[in-house]
C-alpha cells in the first residue's frame, strides 16, 4: 500500500500503487460519489480497458503492455484513473515508470507540478495519458518487428 497525495491550489492528485481494500475503503470516505462498481474494479487483477462517464467524474481503465526482461514477453500492466473537478486519482501496481515519475516530478519540481496541475485536473490526465502512450510505443515497435518477422517465415517459399 502506498498512497501519495500532491496538492497544488484547488487541484488534487492522488496516486495508489497496490491498492488495498483498507484504499478502496478510504477512497469510498474521501469520494462517497464513486460508484461502488467503480471502486471494485479497482481491486480486479485484469479489468477490461473502459471509460465510464458519470455527472461529476470519469473512470478510465488503461491496460498497458510492459516488458518481462525475465520471460522475454509483455505483460498487461493496468491503470486505473478518476478524474473530477479538482481531482485525480491514479492506481496502480506500481510498475508503470512513467507514472511513478511523472508523479514525483510534480512532488519534488514546482515547474512540473504547475505545468502539468496547475492547467486542472483534464491537464493531469492528459499528462498522464501522455506518457504512457510514448513509454509503450517502443514496445509496440517490437511487437510489430516480430509479427513482420513470422509473416515472412510463414509466407516465404521455400
Amino acid at each position: 500500500m502506498a498512497i501519495q497525495t500532491i496538492q497544488h491550489g484547488r487541484i488534487r492528485w492522488t496516486n495508489i500503487e497496490r491498492i488495498t481494500p483498507q484504499d478502496v475503503q478510504d477512497l469510498r470516505e474521501t469520494y462517497p460519489h464513486f460508484h461502488p462498481l467503480d471502486l471494485e474494479d479497482l481491486l480486479s487483477r485484469i479489468e477490461r480497458p473502459k471509460l465510464d462517464e458519470y455527472e461529476d467524474y470519469l473512470f478510465v481503465v488503461m491496460q498497458l503492455p510492459l516488458w518481462d526482461p525475465v520471460q522475454r514477453i509483455s505483460r498487461a500492466s493496468e491503470v486505473d484513473i478518476f478524474v473530477g473537478s479538482g481531482y485525480v486519482v491514479t492506481v496502480s501496481d506500481g510498475s508503470l515508470k512513467p507514472l511513478r515519475h511523472l508523479f514525483e516530478q510534480c512532488q519534488t519540481n514546482p515547474e512540473v507540478r504547475e505545468q502539468i496541475m496547475g492547467r486542472g485536473a483534464s491537464k493531469i490526465l492528459h499528462g498522464v495519458i501522455d506518457r504512457l502512450v510514448d513509454y509503450i510505443f517502443p514496445i509496440l515497435y517490437k511487437v510489430d518487428a516480430n509479427i513482420r518477422e513470422l509473416e515472412e517465415e510463414i509466407f516465404t517459399e521455400k
